[in-house]
């Protein structure tokens, strides 16, 4: 997968209004994995925070934001 995948991906979160997400609460055409991790590593998005949201044994979610 070339980084212009990764662009038109990032392109597509801007053009929705995403600016900070949780994998979980992205629309189903947007929600990958593999997008995020790649874009992690390409400097195009950050790790903002880890939410904890829910009961000590809830997994942590990490909150991830377009640089």
């Amino acid at each position: 997968m070339s980084s212009e995948h990764i662009e038109l991906w990032i392109a597509e979160l801007k053009k929705r209004g995403i600016k900070t997400f949780e994998h979980r609460d992205l629309p189903d055409s947007l929600r990958d994995r593999t997008m995020i991790i790649k874009a992690k590593y390409a400097g195009v998005i950050k790790k903002s925070k880890v939410s904890t949201k829910g009961p000590k044994s809830a997994s942590m979610r990490i909150v991830w934001e377009i640089a």
